[in-house]
């Protein structure tokens, strides 16, 4: 789904349009379920500036601002969870991402607490006092900054930079091991050999089956174009690492509707994904999620994968659905290694 016309905003959905059915305990004894269940919507982090503009000075992209007005009519949450973990990680201290966290939530609970009738009815905003009073009574603040504050400091305490760039670190390894296969490694190699042979560096250096980023290699070998990946033979090692980081990004952000597919406070939330990014928007066409087990509060989804444009001719390799390993360590050489082999290929 997608809204405006002249700045495109993309909602994703992981799920394909169809209703996620929760079969649990409960409803294998009762027939129903007692928790109630919601949409949720993550934005991307480049719509966090929109929404300041929005707020602040009453501009924002037509993409945006649509997309606000079809949140507000279906009475549907939205988060900046996603933003917060890529600004931590970019941010060089912790005091500038605390500045612009505080300002884009605080902004963000504006919309929150807004009159949905009057907004959707005059492109205002307007405060519901009753809506404002809940937030400052479940923080026990005084005002919404004193509660962004509080929301921000909270996401400080349970997040860090180490855990989430160990989580993109493996993705940019991914990213720069089909690089490597595709363009110097394996350049006349078959598709096929050159997907066993990113498969087979995985399973040997980590014991780890990279599913995403298999989907993401079958694809990009298959791609004359390269367009997935736009790195060519005479890109910059510069802008071939920014290419890199980006699409990294945009792979981890595409795990986050079952990363954070769980119970709180005794209702569940379906995440949907929101982004101003067209590359986005296409990358996530190879994948949806079919099924999430959740056993012992570990999270393993069932993805598909989009093979319409991949020849019928060709057989992706088997790969066990439960063949996870989340006890992996990444072996302190490699992430510098493949990075200085990378600058050494692409002056």
């Amino acid at each position: 789904m997608d809204f405006g016309t002249d700045k495109k905003c993309y909602l994703i959905d992981q799920y394909s349009g169809k209703q996620p059915s929760i079969i649990n305990e409960e409803f294998l004894k009762k027939g129903q379920i007692s928790f109630p269940i919601f949409p949720s919507v993550l934005l991307d982090s480049n719509i966090s500036d929109e929404i300041v503009n929005f707020v602040n000075k009453g501009e924002c992209r037509d993409g945006v601002y649509e997309l606000i007005k079809f949140m507000t009519k279906v009475n549907c949450d939205y988060s900046l969870l996603f933003y917060y973990l890529e600004s931590l990680c970019k941010s060089k201290n912790s005091e500038l991402f605390l500045k612009y966290a505080k300002q884009s939530t605080e902004c963000l609970l504006i919309l929150h607490s807004m009159d949905s009738n009057i907004f959707l009815e005059t492109n205002k905003i307007q405060s519901n006092p009753q809506a404002v009073q809940h937030y400052l009574n479940t923080f026990q603040c005084k005002n919404l900054k004193e509660v962004a504050a509080k929301i921000v400091t909270d996401f400080l305490s349970k997040y860090s930079k180490s855990m989430i760039n160990n989580q993109l670190t493996l993705i940019e390894i991914a990213l720069i091991k089909i690089l490597l296969i595709k363009k110097f490694e394996m350049k006349n190699g078959s598709h096929k050999d050159q997907i066993n042979s990113f498969i087979g560096f995985f399973k040997s250096v980590l014991k780890i089956n990279p599913a995403r980023e298999m989907q993401f290699a079958i694809h990009y070998f298959h791609d004359t174009k390269d367009q997935l990946l736009n790195i060519q033979d005479n890109t910059s090692f510069k802008k071939a690492l920014e290419v890199i980081k980006s699409t990294a990004w945009d792979l981890y952000l595409l795990r986050f509707p079952e990363l954070f597919f769980k119970f709180n406070n005794n209702e569940l939330n379906i995440f949907y994904i929101a982004t101003q990014e067209h590359s986005l928007a296409e990358l996530a066409k190879l994948f949806s999620i079919q099924q999430i087990h959740i056993y012992s509060d570990q999270i393993y989804p069932i993805i598909a994968y989009d093979m319409s444009k991949i020849p019928e001719n060709f057989t992706p390799p088997h790969m066990n659905k439960f063949d996870i390993n989340r006890n992996f360590s990444l072996p302190n050489y490699l992430y510098e290694s493949m990075i200085n082999e990378l600058k050494r290929l692409l002056k």
